[in-house]
């Protein structure tokens, strides 16, 4: 087997409210991303995302992706543009997100070319209660050109703080793709706060899905491989009020192959 990585260089720019006076800050982020796959494949992505926050919570997104795979057979190259933004109404908060993503395939040896053009819509509701915060996603994905391809993804979930230390979350998941039965999964990511400015996170769950996007990261295995289990661990180190260092090690399984990452970045904060 061997050993995948998937190298993450991120300079971010990023305010928190909390330590802030004001409440309006910018978050500027790129990011380089390498993987080895277990079947022979590398890839290499830059990214880049600007957010704007607006009265503390309120912000507004915008975001480009750039993906190259490589094998000896083939190659795959893909842009993924994404927009959205979110809105305070406490006790409640809406995100929503629009993307589009385009991808081309070609394997001269067979003589095979073909393209897929994804369009993504994204919601987010979370209701905040004394105790618990409550969530709600609903993502739709419409696949296209090589492919005609549906995508439903209902999410249910739940989060609290264990104590002052700990802060847990649970969210369930039932991805209706168009061409494949039913996929069920339960994600589960438990976060310790072991001092001022540190955390460490374990992550993981258990079931299938494919096509999955991510509310949070606002990203998406979009090639149709079931995933099958994803081990992570990550910690974020604030150096000061404006430098945060992050480092992530996560193991995952795929129906047809195996992939083991490496993340690390850096973000620089400010506010105007």
């Amino acid at each position: 087997m061997k050993y995948s990585a998937l190298i993450l260089l991120c300079f971010a720019f990023m305010l928190n409210a909390q330590e802030y006076k004001s409440p309006n800050y910018v978050t500027g982020s790129l990011y380089y991303t390498g993987s080895n796959a277990t079947h022979g494949r590398t890839s290499g992505s830059i990214s880049g995302y600007l957010n704007a926050t607006i009265g503390t919570y309120n912000y507004l997104l915008a975001g480009y992706d750039n993906l190259d795979i490589t094998h000896n057979e083939w190659d795959y190259s893909q842009k993924m543009y994404i927009g959205g933004g979110g809105l305070s109404l406490y006790p409640i908060f809406i995100k929503a997100h629009y993307g589009k993503i385009r991808g081309d395939f070609s394997a001269p040896l067979f003589d095979l070319f073909h393209k897929d053009r994804t369009t993504l819509y994204n919601a987010d509701l979370l209701y905040y209660t004394n105790w618990l915060v409550f969530r709600g996603s609903y993502t739709y994905e419409k696949i296209t050109e090589n492919a005609n391809i549906k995508v439903n993804q209902y999410g249910v979930g739940v989060e609290r703080y264990l104590g002052k230390n700990f802060y847990i979350s649970l969210f369930g998941f039932l991805s209706d793709i168009s061409t494949l039965d039913k996929l069920y999964s339960l994600k589960a990511k438990l976060t310790y706060f072991p001092m001022p400015g540190l955390s460490v996170s374990l992550e993981t769950f258990i079931g299938k899905r494919a096509f999955f996007f991510h509310n949070d990261y606002l990203t998406i295995f979009n090639q149709g491989v079931i995933q099958e289990s994803l081990y992570s661990l990550r910690a974020e180190y604030y150096l000061n009020q404006s430098f945060l260092l992050i480092g992530n090690l996560q193991y995952t399984e795929f129906e047809d192959h195996v992939e083991r990452y490496l993340v690390t970045g850096i973000k620089y904060i400010f506010s105007y």
